[in-house]
C-alpha cells in the first residue's frame, strides 16, 4: 500500500465535540489522498470513543499516550506516527476553514519543489462567535526569507494549524509557548523558501482552555522561553536594533532588574551575557518610569550604544 500524500496529525486532549468538528471538516475536504493520526493526551476514553465512531469513515488511527506527553511533545507523538510525504499537524480545536483548504495547501508545496515549508492565513474564531481575520503583509514574507528571526517579532505565521510542511520536522519538547516561533525560525535557517497562501484556510478556535492562555503573560514561562530561543538564535542577533530592543522590552513588561532574577528565571539554561547588562541598566531608574515611551526607548539607545562600543 502507497504512502498518503498528506498525513493529518491532530493531538488531542479531551474536548471530544472541538474534535469532531475539526474531524468533520477534514470530511468535507476535496483532497482526499490522506491518512489522519490522533494522539491523545486525555486521561479517560472521550477522545478514543469519537475516533471509534469515524473509522468506518476516514482514514485514520488512534494512539492513546499513557502517560500523557503534553505539549509539544503530543505533536511530536502525531508526526513520529506519519507516513505521509507531508504533514498537516492541526489542534483539535482548530478546523479546516474550506472544503479546498488541504487541497491549496498541498498544491502550493507541489508548485515548489524546492520549499519545504507553506502555511495559509487563520481565521480566530471566539467562543460568542466573533470571527477576526488575522492581517497579512507580504514584506514580512520577504523579510522572514531573509531574516528568518523577524518571525519573532511580527509573527507572520499564527498556529501550527495554518501550517503544511515535508516530513522530517519536529518541535522542541523544552519548550510550550514558543515552540512553534523557534521551530519556524529553525526550518528557515534551514531552508527559507517557504510559501504563503494568502487566504484563510484555517478557522483557530479561541477559548480558554488553551495553552496560549496558560502561558501569556505567564513570566515565569514566557521569560525561560526566550533566554532558551535566544541561545539558539544566530550569532550577534543582539547587535541588530530591532531584535535587542524586544529584550529590552521583555525584561522590561515583567520589570527584571537583577542578574539573580533571570538567572532563576532561566532554569539552569544559559542566559545572554547582554540580558544581565539590561537588567542592571534598567535597575537604575524605578520601573515606573521605564513605562514612559521616551525614557524606555532613551535607555535602551544608550544601553545598545554601549554594547555595540564595548564589542
Amino acid at each position: 500500500m502507497s504512502s498518503p500524500a498528506v498525513s493529518i496529525c491532530i493531538p488531542a486532549y479531551r474536548q471530544p465535540d472541538m474534535l469532531k468538528r475539526c474531524l468533520d471538516s477534514i470530511r468535507q475536504q476535496t483532497f482526499t489522498d490522506i491518512e489522519v493520526i490522533v494522539t491523545d493526551d486525555s486521561p479517560g476514553n472521550e477522545v478514543e470513543l469519537l475516533i471509534d465512531s469515524y473509522k468506518d469513515i476516514l482514514p485514520i488511527r488512534y494512539k492513546h499516550n499513557v502517560p500523557s506527553l503534553g505539549t509539544p511533545e503530543n505533536w511530536n507523538e502525531a508526526i513520529r506516527q506519519a507516513k505521509g510525504k507531508y504533514i498537516k499537524l492541526i489542534h483539535h480545536d482548530d478546523w479546516l476553514a474550506t472544503p479546498d483548504a488541504l487541497q491549496k495547501l498541498h498544491d502550493a508545496l507541489e508548485a515548489a519543489p524546492g520549499s519545504d515549508f507553506a502555511y495559509a492565513r487563520a481565521l480566530l474564531v471566539y467562543d460568542d462567535g466573533k470571527e477576526w481575520l488575522l492581517p497579512m503583509k507580504i514584506e514580512n514574507l520577504e523579510r522572514v526569507r531573509r531574516e528568518p528571526e523577524y518571525v519573532m517579532v511580527v509573527k507572520p505565521i499564527s498556529t501550527p494549524s495554518v501550517t503544511l510542511f515535508r516530513n522530517k520536522f519536529m518541535y522542541d519538547n523544552r519548550m510550550k509557548w514558543m515552540v512553534d516561533i523557534d521551530g519556524y525560525i529553525h526550518e528557515l535557517y534551514r531552508n527559507p523558501a517557504i510559501v504563503c497562501v494568502n487566504e484563510p484556510l484555517v478557522k483557530v478556535g479561541i477559548h480558554a482552555y488553551q495553552v496560549t492562555q496558560e502561558c501569556e503573560d505567564n513570566k515565569e514561562v514566557d521569560v525561560k522561553e526566550h533566554i532558551q530561543l535566544l541561545d539558539k538564535l544566530r550569532p550577534g542577533i543582539l547587535r541588530k536594533w530591532l531584535y535587542y530592543d524586544y529584550f529590552w522590552r521583555l525584561l522590561r513588561r515583567y520589570n527584571i532588574r537583577s542578574s539573580a532574577e533571570l538567572t532563576d528565571l532561566a532554569k539552569g539554561f544559559p542566559v545572554h551575557p547582554e540580558l544581565y547588562r539590561m537588567a542592571a541598566f534598567q535597575s537604575k531608574l524605578p520601573a515606573s518610569l521605564w513605562t514612559k515611551g521616551i525614557i524606555s526607548k532613551t535607555g535602551m539607545f544608550l544601553c545598545y550604544l554601549t554594547s555595540l562600543l564595548k564589542k
